[in-house]
């Protein structure tokens, strides 16, 4: 059902309008919230990375859209896949100040154990990640979902999840054979999963949220980017297209001005999605009205500071929110307000509601 007043469309014919091109009564609203999901529902964090059944990611995500008009796909999953499933182990968030899943021990620490691995594991069976995913996922086909959307965490970044950030950034430089070997799994392992939820949902109908969290500048340079990181993503990228998935989200965490550009020759669809961060220097003031103009035909999803939420005043988040706003509405494939990252788990609800407040007083098409 409509959340605002002037509400036309309900969250679900707003995606199904901005994908197909369609006018919309108004700017969406994505959040891009797990662990706040959970607290705001009065759950732990916990429960939307441990829950089996998909049942408590699912309702926590609607309630949270329900509550603030917002426009969240109901998913789950974690930013390192590839740990378990390569025989690593996590830890999973617990205590006052843990606010989401960390590495407990990494699969694999030396050269002899990636070449090892001839093939990655079965992505249907391989940890625990996949079933949970799934079950949530076939809630929502359930529920009737226009749209099946699921986290796929980049090559590199899975690739990061089996061998650890530094020691695949020292093997590009050390034993490139060794880093392209564990992207290569990395790749491989995605594609297994994809095609997986192909031959459960149909390709037309998902809508994976790719996330790219350890390609971001401040981790990796350009042209760390450009060899290792850009060809595995066009060819996964590419690949689903091939597949017949209409529609990518690419969520480019952290600072990627020097890396637009060639995210802009990796397809994302018709249209492709693509999510900004906050993070900006002297020589892209504004990130936001940069990337609309190197990506004319997708939908540009951005982009306010996550901190602000948890320490930022009312006043300050409701500001970031209306720029972000009066730049997004120019765009005409269409714009998504959202944090330029993942919601705080502890982030002030009444800051949160500041994105629904911008929205009602300047979001109107």
């Amino acid at each position: 059902m409509p959340m605002l007043k002037q509400d036309k469309m309900t969250s679900d014919e707003r995606w199904v309008a901005l994908l197909n091109r369609k006018p919309v009564d108004r700017m969406a609203i994505h959040p891009m919230a797990l662990g706040f999901s959970a607290i705001n529902s009065g759950r732990e964090i916990l429960s939307v990375y441990a829950d089996f059944t998909g049942k408590e990611p699912q309702e926590v995500t609607l309630w949270l859209n329900e509550q603030y008009g917002f426009n969240q796909l109901p998913l789950t999953g974690y930013g390192n896949y590839g740990t378990v499933e390569f025989g690593g182990e996590i830890k999973m968030p617990s205590g006052e100040w843990s606010q989401s899943v960390t590495v407990a021990r990494l699969p694999v620490t030396t050269e002899e154990e990636a070449w090892s691995w001839k093939s990655p594991p079965d992505a249907r069976t391989a940890g625990f990640m996949v079933p949970m995913i799934m079950e949530l996922s076939k809630r929502e086909a359930e529920r009737g979902a226009p749209f099946i959307q699921f986290i796929l965490n980049g090559p590199w970044d899975v690739a990061c999840s089996i061998a650890g950030i530094e020691r695949l950034s020292k093997w590009t430089v050390q034993k490139p054979d060794v880093a392209h070997h564990i992207l290569r799994l990395a790749t491989d392992l995605n594609k297994d999963l994809v095609q997986y939820y192909i031959d459960t949902f149909g390709a037309e109908r998902l809508f994976p949220f790719s996330t790219h969290a350890h390609t971001s500048g401040q981790i990796i340079g350009p042209k760390t980017f450009e060899q290792f990181c850009f060809p595995y993503i066009k060819e996964e990228h590419e690949w689903m297209m091939s597949k017949g998935i209409k529609h990518i989200l690419n969520h480019c965490c952290g600072y990627h001005a020097l890396n637009y550009p060639m995210w802009a020759q990796i397809p994302m669809g018709d249209p492709g999605v693509i999510s900004v961060a906050h993070d900006t220097d002297e020589d892209w003031p504004t990130p936001l009205e940069s990337v609309c103009k190197l990506f004319p035909n997708d939908i540009i999803f951005g982009n306010v500071e996550p901190a602000m939420f948890q320490i930022g005043t009312p006043e300050q988040v409701y500001e970031l929110c209306r720029q972000c706003i009066e730049i997004g509405k120019k765009h005409k494939p269409g714009f998504v307000l959202a944090p330029g990252c993942e919601l705080p788990p502890k982030a002030s609800p009444y800051n949160v509601w500041q994105m629904t407040k911008a929205v009602d007083d300047h979001g109107w098409y």
